[in-house]
């Protein structure tokens, strides 16, 4: 990964005023009636920007488009810029495509080894559609005939709005989230039942 600074400097008239300035270009969206007066302005905004963005190829985009549409011929940086961002979006694109790779990896493994896993549920259909979405796994209560919704997430990304979302087309749905990692309390629900899976061991998370 390449990585470039951009050294800034305040004579001590305007350092304060300056370095506050900074703080609220921190707070800028996307917003095309704004406009920075320097390239250091641009880059400390796009750096913030970016971490916002947490490795979504098409956040990262929509960024990339923006400061080159609106600053590419304004400041002599901005072409480094762009080329920074060019590497952060294949970047991104690796790590979704790494994400969704064992996201199915995951389904394939729960799918193939559903009676062991959830012996109390009855297996009905992988990528279920519905109006809100595509189920990952719907399966079947035995006893009471209660549908499950299961979603799967990797690494620390959260199940829980499009299970909160799916359940509003059932009647009394059971809601299950299987992760890689285990999630913070304040982000889980207690409507849901959380599994963490690791090394295809399945375990069930007590909140």
């Amino acid at each position: 990964m390449i990585f470039f600074t951009v050294k800034l400097e305040f004579n001590s008239s305007q350092e304060l005023r300056k370095e506050v300035a900074m703080n609220e270009l921190i707070n800028v969206t996307l917003n095309k009636d704004y406009e920075f007066i320097s390239f250091e302005e641009l880059f400390l905004w796009a750096a913030r920007e970016k971490q916002k963005c947490n490795y979504n190829s098409q956040q990262i985009k929509r960024l990339r488009t923006f400061i080159k549409d609106k600053y590419l011929n304004k400041f002599q940086g901005t072409i480094y810029l762009i080329d920074f961002l060019d590497l952060e979006f294949i970047h991104a694109l690796e790590c979704e495509n790494g994400r969704e790779n064992r996201e199915n990896d995951m389904q394939n493994y729960i799918c193939q080894n559903f009676e062991t896993l959830f012996p109390n549920f009855e297996f009905v259909k992988s990528e279920f559609a519905i109006k809100s979405g595509r189920i990952d796994i719907l399966a079947e209560e035995k006893s009471s005939k209660r549908p499950v919704i299961i979603e799967l997430k990797t690494d620390n990304k959260n199940p829980t709005i499009q299970l909160l979302a799916y359940s509003k087309e059932f009647i009394n749905p059971i809601l299950i989230g299987v992760t890689e990692k285990k999630l913070a309390n304040s982000k889980m629900d207690d409507d849901i039942t959380y599994y963490v899976m690791n090394n295809k061991k399945m375990e069930e998370v007590i909140k």
